[in-house]
């Protein structure tokens, strides 16, 4: 892999998820603002009319995983080996601990319909619920209704991925020699390959559930960051990236194909929508590129190692720290945010 022009192998470009679509549910019924953690696990709101952010929560904890609503925030946390859920009234900055999790395994939240749901467990799964503004300790309740409405818990070798009515699971073969490390199954079917990622290239690398969408009835358009470290996919640097790639895979059929091959790391595909590819390049500008090789500039970004895209909404979200591009290291504590209207590209 030849050496970046531009690109420093240190810089880290990472990818929320594909488009709106999959974007956090953070931010999926929010038409004003926009909500991310920085690395130091402080909370944001960045105004889309005022084009500025400010700071909503400086956190005590590591956060591992936060969900917001007009009211609260609520964000799970491990502390003495014990995983928990603090929430937080973000009005009067009121916070208390509502939950703890017993089985310390797998703890995911999710706000829905006024409730919060807590998940936890990997094998055997469990659901609880309460109202926001409940009483935990009195008013939580064991539910199954999450899991019929929704993709359920993916982890490091299933992700889960709703096409129309079916439920499809992406299955990882982690042996460092599989042949053919990914498969499918629709739920109550048979399993089986994915002849697109045949062979030694994509062993090291991972699919995840938020670089995966439905396209019609039958076909997934995802996303892979094909890796050249033996030992993660996940986060990765310039330096342990060999290329993107776009595919697709008919269900139905069984037929998958690489529609998008940046052939190296000097572009990254930084999402898809509707035929439109939207890549981000060696000279740190933004394209759109249609499946039929279309291909138009869209905006620039400020130098950076440390830049974040993210969907939601009419929005791509651009977050980046000022940095030293060869030494790799960050100026800026803080993100800058820009912010691309896409929805009449």
């Amino acid at each position: 892999m030849r050496e970046n022009a531009v690109f420093s192998k240190e810089g880290l470009f990472r990818v929320i998820c594909i488009n709106a679509q999959q974007c956090s549910t953070n931010n999926q019924m929010q038409k004003q603002y926009y909500y991310y953690m920085d690395p130091y696990c402080d909370i944001y709101r960045y105004s889309y009319e005022t084009k500025s952010q400010e700071l909503l929560y400086q956190a005590e904890y590591v956060v591992q995983t936060y969900r917001i609503s007009d009211k609260y925030l609520f964000y799970t946390y491990k502390l003495e080996g014990r995983e928990k859920i603090n929430r937080v009234n973000l009005e009067t900055k009121e916070e208390e601990c509502i939950y703890e999790n017993p089985k310390a395994d797998n703890l995911q939240i999710y706000l829905e319909n006024g409730y919060l749901y807590i998940m936890t467990g990997e094998n055997d799964k469990y659901a609880y619920r309460a109202a926001e503004d409940a009483n935990f300790a009195t008013d939580l309740e064991e539910t199954n209704s999450f899991f019929e409405t929704n993709d359920g818990i993916s982890t490091d070798t299933e992700q889960n991925v709703k096409v129309g009515n079916k439920n499809v699971v992406i299955r990882r073969d982690k042996r460092a020699k599989a042949e053919m490390p990914y498969s499918y199954q629709v739920e109550g079917e048979k399993e089986y390959s994915i002849s697109c990622f045949e062979g030694n290239e994509y062993n090291r690398s991972q699919l995840f559930q938020q670089y995966m969408i439905p396209e019609g009835k039958d076909t997934i358009i995802g996303i892979m960051n094909v890796s050249d470290n033996a030992r993660t996919s996940v986060d990765l640097y310039q330096h342990d990236i060999k290329k993107d790639i776009l595919f697709c895979l008919d269900i139905d059929t069984g037929e998958s194909k690489i529609l998008y091959d940046t052939g190296d790391n000097n572009t990254r595909i930084i999402g898809y929508d509707s035929g439109i590819i939207y890549l981000f390049k060696e000279d740190y500008k933004i394209y759109s590129h249609t499946l039929t090789g279309e291909e138009t500039e869209l905006m620039s970004v400020p130098h950076s190692n440390d830049i974040v895209f993210d969907w939601s909404g009419d929005y791509l979200i651009v977050r980046y720290r000022g940095s030293d591009t060869e030494t790799g290291k960050n100026e800026d504590s803080e993100y800058n945010v820009q912010v691309l209207e896409t929805k009449n590209d």
